[in-house]
């Protein structure tokens, strides 16, 4: 296999390019040593799998409807607060508690592939989540600092893309579960193959291709907005790329299994939080009453269509 580098250069200031957003926040907590980080409920156990091996307290704090913060804690010195952009559509409310709690705030971007923190934030991301790669996560920090050294990462597989790409679209999911059970979260510099593919993609036709298919999926479903059936959750923000199209359902709920049957993968995000302890009502009701429908750049109008009019069949 070849593996030239090409001339595209994502993120060219980030600090480290390792191999998952996981691994990212563990180097940051190992950098910042906090006692304590204040996090959202609504987030995914390797979070705070990733907290707990690192032996850092973990406090929740509650969300708004709209994904802020129903309360800004005011953090001791040794405290830190961690926030993600969901969706990658919250890049300006990130900022204005970038702004208030400067270099304390952790940017989880690994649903904002496109998003840059400021300077003087620490923030993180994932390539695997937005492209065809089998790792890479980019982390920022504040100040200046010399190139984090680590082994490169030998420990991956390309099998669930391949299956993938050959249109065998159960084989991969079950190569994909295999992979992500085995996957090793220890920081690792990114592998030489997906450093590789990264550097050959054309980054501003992604993004243009991923907004327009957020403005297709808000044409298609203005039916079952203008209803009440469903809601457009979250307005897209001027110059935002999004991770998906994020529709809010009333209760009752669809069964994401008959999306399934027809080849539509639309993911619980996330449903190990109704196993957890605390009263957060809220983000328990976005597990079931949020369809994350894809919209990446390898789809277009032909894809978005299907989608939408799938949704719309099992909502009317």
């Amino acid at each position: 296999m070849e593996l030239p580098v090409g001339p595209a250069k994502p993120h060219s200031r980030a600090w480290a390019v390792l191999t998952s957003g996981r691994a990212c926040l563990a180097v940051m907590l190992q950098e910042v040593r906090p006692r304590r980080v204040w996090l959202p409920f609504f987030i995914c156990d390797s979070v705070l799998h990733a907290l707990a091996e690192a032996g850092v307290e973990g406090c929740y704090y509650a969300l708004t409807e709209d994904l802020e913060l129903q309360d800004l804690p005011e953090l001791a010195a040794d405290e830190c607060l961690l926030y993600v952009n969901y969706f990658g559509l919250k890049r300006d409310y990130a900022a204005t508690l970038a702004h208030y709690y400067g270099a304390k705030l952790l940017l989880d971007l690994t649903q904002a592939f496109f998003q840059e923190p400021a300077p003087e934030q620490w923030g993180f991301n994932s390539a695997r989540k937005f492209f065809g790669v089998p790792d890479g996560a980019f982390l920022y920090r504040p100040n200046k600092r010399p190139p984090l050294s680590l082994p490169a990462n030998q420990d991956i597989s390309l099998t669930h893309l391949v299956e993938r790409k050959m249109g065998h679209q159960a084989a991969a999911y079950a190569a994909y579960s295999q992979y992500e059970e085995r996957l090793s979260y220890a920081p690792r510099e990114i592998s030489p193959v997906s450093r590789s593919w990264l550097s050959w993609l054309d980054y501003a036709e992604i993004a243009r291709q991923r907004q327009a298919n957020f403005r297709l999926y808000q044409e298609m479903l203005q039916p079952l907005l203008q209803s009440g059936a469903a809601q457009e959750w979250l307005p897209p923000e001027e110059g935002s790329v999004p991770f998906c199209y994020p529709l809010r359902l009333p209760q009752p709920v669809i069964d994401r299994r008959q999306l399934f049957e027809q080849h539509i993968f639309v993911p619980w995000l996330w449903p190990e939080m109704r196993q957890r302890p605390g009263d957060f009502s809220r983000e328990k009701s976005f597990v079931d009453g949020v369809l994350a429908l894809p919209l990446d750049h390898r789809y277009g109008f032909p894809e978005i269509e299907r989608v939408a009019q799938a949704v719309r069949e099992l909502l009317t």
